[in-house]
């Protein structure tokens, strides 16, 4: 194993577009090691939003039916100088069956507060329509950007508990990364595990995963992956499998 990761590491250059200063792609469930792009959706830290160093368009579409249908689809602006950013989103879906075709709108903000030795965010999803809600997530960073890092969530959810995550983050080189995260759903009084690794280089990432989502009502043991492509240091395409429903397809283009 130790071969095999310094193979790569000499393969693969030392700089990391990957990442502005965080990462394309998040590890886990991005509770300690969020990306700088699906940052809104799924269980990521928002304080990941503090990572972001520039301005960004994103679009996202996922679909959990190989036929791709439903398929949810999202549009988001990110903006950020490296220590303070945020994003905003909407997102809709259309197919067969498909009743709900309203637009939801997703907004997130992080800050890295140094002098304290952390980083700080929240985010949240406001629905659409007369019945409007908006559930939120709190997050910490331990560590910043620093080798090592420890990561939290509070998550509230439909039932008007809170889920809770945590989860623990080490680079093993400067473009390898391992990450594990635990998830507790309140509601299903559940533990839910994830672990991946993450090598960046120049032209991308990629990403490579085990999942255990031990809900009452969806239980689930599967591997996940991702790959990120960057072309001209501006523009990204980004493939997830099984992690934000089974296939997940973004395109990120940084200004």
């Amino acid at each position: 194993m130790k071969f095999f990761i310094f193979t790569l590491s000499f393969f693969i250059s030392q700089y990391s577009f990957a990442a502005e200063n965080g990462r394309i792609l998040p590890n886990g469930f991005g509770i300690a090691s969020p990306s700088v792009t699906t940052i809104l959706h799924g269980y990521e830290n928002p304080a990941g939003h503090a990572h972001i160093s520039s301005f960004k368009m994103q679009l996202l579409g996922y679909a959990s039916e190989n036929t791709y249908n439903p398929l949810v689809y999202s549009g988001g602006l990110f903006l950020g100088n490296g220590s303070m950013g945020g994003g905003v989103a909407g997102v809709g879906n259309s197919g067969t069956g498909v009743t709900d075709t309203d637009t939801d709108y997703l907004w997130g903000l992080g800050i890295d507060l140094s002098s304290l030795g952390v980083t700080m965010g929240l985010n949240g999803t406001t629905t659409s329509g007369a019945n409007s809600e908006t559930h939120t997530k709190w997050g910490i960073l331990f560590g910043g950007k620093s080798k090592i890092t420890f990561g939290v969530v509070i998550d509230s959810d439909d039932q008007n508990t809170y889920d809770i995550g945590g989860g623990f983050s080490f680079d093993i080189s400067s473009n390898v990364n391992f990450s594990i995260d635990a998830l507790h759903y309140r509601s299903d009084t559940q533990i839910s595990y994830a672990a991946g690794l993450h090598v960046g280089a120049n032209i991308g990432e990629f990403l490579v995963g085990y999942k255990i989502v031990d809900k009452a009502s969806d239980s689930e043991t599967h591997m996940y992956g991702g790959l990120a492509l960057t072309y001209w240091q501006s523009l990204s395409i980004e493939f997830l499998y099984n992690y934000l429903s089974k296939y997940c397809l973004g395109l990120t283009y940084k200004f």
